[in-house]
């Protein structure tokens, strides 16, 4: 039995409970307690109920397995029946989602994740702290590096680029071959995190801008002919969900964090001095900054130079003002 939300939308992610009957009293084939399926199900959780083998209502020589196999045999085919179903019903979301280190960058991503409805998401960091305005968001917090490595299908790693080295050699022991680590950090290579995990599971670099941490980030993601083709779509589609992606030779991967992840912060000097220029002609401090956060930021202000090569707005711009 499979039991959807409401409103439910093939196109969307759900996460997936799974009751399974253990064979002891007799089965309703649904849910036997006061959180039936469809409560579940109308938290946007979809509920599938199996049946294997011990279970009555099937047959004696099937129920009889409860007392002569009850035990490897019915996980192998509990764990075997949900795989199945994970992959013949994309609608379900089957991976988990983890970041260690969980400061501006690592928790703008978890954070812009956090408002996807489906994923489970979990983090670490190491000042518990930083975790509180996250876990309000629904996510999870792991106590420590190996347990959150062991739950989680995809692991962001978040850190300074000095510590990568040192939390994937605690986490190495809990990666499994389908895990894919994800690293952010500047100047980490893919060389780098294949050695770091010694070949156990796929790796993945990742560089977001400081847009990130409101929804509108670029992400250069490194291209690895190395990895699936379907591990690589769904990290292109992960990082869609945050703004915008864009694949890169490893070669301009430095020029990319040059070009792309510093841009921002010589766009802010510029409205700065902007600002600085709107006081020496007569506006308040706050007024310059309102008028240029508009100027630079409002996307309507830019409509006119949409697929334009920049000198030619300018162009555009100035003979507006002539």
């Amino acid at each position: 039995m499979v039991c959807l939300p409401p409103s439910f939308d093939p196109n969307k992610k759900y996460p997936l409970i799974v009751y399974y009957y253990g064979g002891t009293t007799p089965t309703t084939r649904g849910i036997t307690s006061p959180y039936c399926a469809q409560l579940f199900a109308s938290r946007d959780y979809v509920v599938y109920v199996i049946q294997p083998s011990g279970a009555i209502g099937y047959g004696q020589e099937f129920s009889a397995r409860h007392v002569n196999v009850w035990g490897e045999r019915t996980a192998d085919e509990i764990i075997e029946g949900t795989k199945k179903f994970c992959a013949a019903h994309p609608f379900v979301n089957d991976k988990r989602i983890g970041c260690i280190g969980c400061g501006n960058m690592g928790g703008a991503i978890l954070g812009g994740l956090a408002e996807v409805p489906g994923l489970e998401l979990y983090g670490y960091n190491r000042t518990p702290q930083r975790l509180e305005p996250l876990c309000a968001k629904g996510i999870t917090a792991v106590p420590d590096i190996p347990g959150i490595a062991a739950r989680c299908d995809i692991l962001v790693i978040g850190v300074k680029p000095y510590l990568v080295g040192g939390v994937l050699a605690e986490a190495l022991p809990s990666l499994k071959p389908e895990t894919v680590v994800i690293s952010i950090a500047a100047g980490v290579t893919l060389h780098d995190l294949r050695d770091a995990v010694q070949g156990r599971c796929h790796v993945v670099r990742v560089m977001p801008n400081t847009p990130a941490l409101v929804g509108a980030g670029v992400f250069g993601i490194q291209e690895d002919p190395a990895l699936p083709k379907d591990v690589f779509a769904m990290i292109l589609d992960l990082f869609g969900l945050l703004g915008s992606t864009i694949v890169l030779p490893e070669k301009k991967f430095n020029a990319f964090m040059a070009l792309v992840g510093c841009g921002p912060a010589y766009v802010f000097h510029f409205m700065d001095a902007l600002a600085e220029a709107g006081v020496t002609m007569g506006f308040t401090r706050q007024e310059a900054l309102e008028l240029v956060t508009q100027l630079v930021l409002a996307p309507p202000s830019w409509r006119h130079c949409r697929g334009a090569i920049p000198p030619s707005c300018a162009n555009r711009c100035a003979h507006r003002r002539a």
